[in-house]
């Protein structure tokens, strides 16, 4: 919503849209420390490749916005 990259655990199987997220390659899952220090210094470092990563999580949801009130719509029918 913030248009800012996110890194997470590998903890998000319950959870499409974070793999929605990876997909769109605003959101980076982690295992290990270095994976997070890979991710994190490239954040810092590289400009560009931060604000696209940032830009495809706002991107993302502002395509599913009101998906929630759609889905509670659709449960009082």
């Amino acid at each position: 919503m913030f248009g800012i990259p996110i890194i997470i655990g590998n903890n998000h199987e319950k959870f499409p849209e974070a793999q929605a997220m990876i997909n769109a390659k605003g959101l980076f899952s982690i295992e290990k420390q270095q994976e997070f220090n890979t991710i994190l210094d490239k954040l810092i470092e590289d400009s560009d490749f931060r604000e696209q990563s940032g830009q495809n999580n706002s991107s993302f949801i502002k395509k599913n916005k009101g998906a929630v009130i759609q889905i509670l719509d659709y449960l009082r029918i």
